[in-house]
């Protein structure tokens, strides 16, 4: 069930192969922190192109994970998942692979880690048929 929504700011850059390399370190993160089934993780990035950073600078740019999973993982898998995510997220950045942070000079990165009550979480899957 874990989602993983990236939003980051128009002046940075990623290749859609990034992305998915990206992602399945992320999803890989969450299985080892938290005990994720692979199959559950869903990742999505959304390209901030309307954003103002402090003053306005525009070499500024950021990177915010927002990490949801279900309520009842205790606070230190929630800190460890926190940690893990990102230093993969750094360390994913500093190889520079597949990612361009120019124009960006000045570049924030943000993890956060949120529980959703079952009770008002609902999920369904279907095959689709040709």
């Amino acid at each position: 069930m874990p989602l993983v929504k990236m939003e980051y700011t128009s002046n940075i850059t990623f290749q859609s192969h990034a992305l998915q390399e990206l992602f399945q370190g992320l999803h890989n993160v969450l299985v080892d922190a938290v005990g994720a089934t692979l199959s559950s993780c869903k990742s999505r990035a959304c390209v901030l192109n309307d954003f103002y950073i402090g003053d306005g600078d525009p070499g500024g740019g950021f990177i915010l994970l927002d990490i949801r999973i279900l309520i009842g993982r205790s606070r230190e898998q929630r800190l460890e998942l926190k940690s893990k995510a990102m230093r993969y997220l750094s360390e994913f950045l500093q190889r520079g692979e597949g990612v361009a942070l120019l124009p960006c000079r000045h570049l924030q990165l943000r993890v956060m880690v949120g529980e959703l009550d079952k009770a008002y979480y609902a999920m369904d899957s279907m095959t689709v048929l040709p």
